[in-house]
């Protein structure tokens, strides 16, 4: 009878050292994951060109847009006084360009309404001169601007090697005119007159905030 119950005991003993040692190894136990590759390809999702800006260098680019019906790779010609503010030259992966309605010589550069407002995905002609030229499409110089009597503007914002706003400077007024520029810069040609302009004082006392130039 004694030895049955040291059996019993022994077995409970040797019972409870098993699970001791199963418990200390669950807790140290370490599982080895497998590695597993994904692709970075396959989650991604093709971009809707017309709400964001997608670089291009051709027409075959822009076949990654989900909106490429239309697409087509555009170049937005910027030069290099405007680049400072509205961004250097690049092309775009967007709907044709019109082909009229931005005068791009008195600085004109279209722009994509889609990048800012989705409710309005359509071209849009910028003045990025206002005060030289600011009607739509940037067509005609604002009035008094460099004219009369055989004045000429010289200054052409198309040109990518153009590096400055448009000045007086770029203003040739034509003969018994006098040159004089507004606190903005506006080049004006105004005429010559005995009693209004026919010195640098009379013309900057009739024409307040403005420069006698020549």
């Amino acid at each position: 009878m004694l030895n049955y119950k040291k059996l019993i005991i022994w077995s409970i003993v040797i019972l409870l050292v098993i699970l001791t040692v199963l418990i200390i190894l669950g807790l140290n136990y370490t599982p080895t994951l497998k590695q597993v590759f994904i692709d970075p390809g396959a989650y991604s999702t093709n971009p809707i060109c017309q709400q964001e800006p997608t670089i291009c260098n051709d027409d075959q680019d822009c076949t990654k847009c989900s909106d490429n019906e239309e697409m087509q790779c555009v170049s937005l010609t910027r030069n290099e006084d405007q680049a400072k503010i509205y961004g250097k030259s690049q092309k775009y992966c967007l709907p044709k360009l019109p082909e009229s309605g931005c005068n791009t010589k008195n600085g004109g550069i279209w722009t994509w309404t889609g990048w800012s407002d989705t409710n309005r995905m359509e071209w849009d002609c910028l003045c990025t001169y206002p005060e030289i030229s600011g009607n739509p499409g940037c067509t005609e110089l604002n009035p008094n601007v460099c004219q009369g009597n055989g004045s000429t503007w010289n200054y052409d914002a198309s040109l990518p090697s153009t590096t400055s706003a448009p000045t007086f400077k770029n203003c040739k007024c034509g003969p018994n005119t006098t040159l004089l520029a507004t606190s903005t810069g506006v080049p004006l040609c105004v005429p010559n007159s005995k009693f209004l302009c026919d010195s640098k004082q009379s013309c900057e006392k009739m024409y307040s905030n403005s420069t006698y130039i020549q």
